[in-house]
C-alpha cells in the first residue's frame, strides 16, 4: 500500500498526506483530469486496463479500493 500511495502522491503532486482510507475523489483531492492521470499512470505501473466508466466515487475513491480493484484486475 505504500509504495501505491506514494505513487498517487508523486504522479498527482498531492501535497497533503494521504492514506489507504483518504477519499480522494468525492473529498475534491483530485478532480477528473487528476482521474485520467492516474488511471494513465497505474495502469502503466500494474499493466492493467481500467475503464473510466468503471471510476465512480463508491467503488474507486479511496486508495484503498483502487488498490483492490487493480488486484483483481491482475488475478
Amino acid at each position: 500500500m505504500d509504495d501505491f500511495l506514494n505513487l498517487i502522491s508523486s504522479s498527482l503532486r498531492i501535497d497533503t498526506s494521504i492514506d489507504a482510507d483518504t477519499p480522494l475523489i468525492s473529498s475534491g483531492l483530485i478532480d477528473s483530469f487528476d482521474v485520467v492521470t492516474l488511471l494513465s499512470v497505474v495502469e502503466s505501473e500494474y499493466g492493467v486496463t481500467i475503464a473510466p466508466e468503471q471510476v465512480d466515487v463508491e467503488s474507486f475513491d479511496t486508495p484503498n479500493q483502487m488498490l483492490s480493484y487493480v488486484n483483481d484486475v491482475r488475478n
